[in-house]
């Protein structure tokens, strides 16, 4: 069952123009993007419009945070007249125009702009429900395995939607059927079967979704709730605006990956030139150092040591930092006891000084060396060497104990 009005998201599709970026060489002679003087409903008829529900948002009871200066945001109101009706007057109408204007120029700086993810949806969904003068609105994202979940959301709590299950249901459903046919909706108000396996809108607010392709599968879905009453084209005019500045932030996700593509390859970069400087060593002394200093910078902690099995005993080589190691030094020597332990349990091994379900023989020496160190984070990796096998002596070696030798460990410092 489909709930509400599905609505394909592709502005043309909608006899909608395509948002056009303040600056944008396609914008209108007007100066004002194409979005908002080419909108016809809601922003260019604000009178029949938008106007109604724009002033509601100087209501008491509205509790959505301003993203900016409160005066900024602030959406003119309207007077009524002895029938009830909004009236409107031009300036009125010039205000609102330049008001919601603003807040789209702000989503489309924000979309270029290299904010922390967190921060961005934290922006986005409060302009959004500013300019739609909305109740609430949230932000659902899909992680890799397709669980859904709430990133953000703004003043949830006065639809309670997800008060109980009867209304947690319908409404995760409703959701869940954004993310599956990737379609803009609107659902009106208590609206659905109310079966236990049917989406619906169990609230008393127009509920409109819009979902955030991205790649092969819908990254997240934007849910606005707002106030009932408007008619069908004031409502798809909201649909439009929110599918809009959906877009937006589509551009700053495409943005946002491919930025974290590029971090990731730089990484490689590092870490082959690493791995080649580690290699082209022939002093095992001055190796030890550039491992350490090098790798303390890849592994972003405070302090990197190596330590080698000498004898049977681990001996710590080299200390990031240090251009010398004093063999007689208590830290040195409690660092080394804290490795033989922890290299025994045959795994990497994370220790803090709060913790409380390390096995035995790690406690000593930990306090031992937190005391004269006072890391907060240790962390021991031990380093085996492999020897090579055959295909069936690997096979094998997979149902028995590792026959590989251990030769020494890294230990990370935070």
């Amino acid at each position: 069952m489909s709930t509400g009005f599905p609505v394909d998201p592709a502005p043309g599709n909608l006899g909608f123009p395509p948002f056009v970026p303040p600056g944008d060489p396609r914008d209108g002679a007007s100066g004002m993007p194409t979005s908002l003087g080419a909108l016809q409903p809601p922003l260019a008829d604000l009178a029949s419009s938008f106007g109604p529900d724009m002033a509601a948002a100087n209501a008491p009871s509205r509790q959505v945070p301003s993203t900016s200066d409160a005066s900024s945001n602030q959406l003119p109101t309207a007077e009524r007249d002895a029938s009830g009706s909004a009236v409107f007057d031009p300036q009125l109408l010039q205000e609102t125009k330049l008001q919601i204007r603003a807040i789209v120029n702000e989503i489309a700086r924000l979309s270029r702009s290299d904010t922390p993810i967190e921060q961005f949806w934290d922006e986005f969904l409060s302009r959004v429900v500013s300019a739609l003068a909305a109740v609430a609105g949230a932000v659902w994202i899909a992680d890799d395995t397709g669980r859904i979940r709430l990133k953000y959301q703004i003043n949830l709590s006065e639809t309670q939607v997800l008060s109980d299950d009867r209304r947690r249901t319908p409404h995760s459903l409703l959701v869940k059927q954004t993310f599956r046919d990737a379609h803009a909706s609107l659902a009106p108000p208590r609206s659905g079967s109310w079966a236990e396996d049917e989406p619906g809108n169990p609230t008393d607010y127009l509920i409109v979704l819009a979902p955030l392709p991205l790649e092969d599968r819908v990254h997240a879905v934007v849910e606005i709730f707002q106030r009932p009453g408007g008619g069908p084209t004031t409502q798809r005019g909201y649909l439009r605006f929110v599918v809009q500045m959906c877009e937006l932030a589509i551009d700053f996700l495409k943005n946002h990956r491919l930025r974290s593509y590029g971090d990731r390859q730089a990484l490689w970069n590092q870490l082959e030139q690493f791995v080649l400087s580690i290699h082209r060593g022939r002093d095992l002394k001055a190796t030890s150092y550039t491992l350490v200093n090098d790798g303390r910078t890849l592994v972003e902690c405070d302090r990197l040591s190596l330590a080698l099995i000498r004898n049977g005993q681990p001996t710590i080589e080299a200390v990031s930092g240090l251009d010398a190691l004093d063999r007689r030094s208590p830290e040195l020597a409690a660092l080394g006891r804290l490795v033989e332990q922890a290299t025994k349990l045959g795994e990497t091994t994370w220790m803090s000084h709060s913790a409380e379900d390390l096995p035995p023989q790690l406690d000593e020496p930990l306090r031992e060396y937190v005391e004269l160190s006072h890391s907060k984070l240790i962390g021991v990796v031990p380093l085996f060497y492999e020897h090579a096998r055959s295909p069936i002596e690997a096979s094998e070696s997979e149902q028995t104990d590792s026959a590989d030798t251990l030769v020494g460990a890294l230990v990370v410092e935070q």
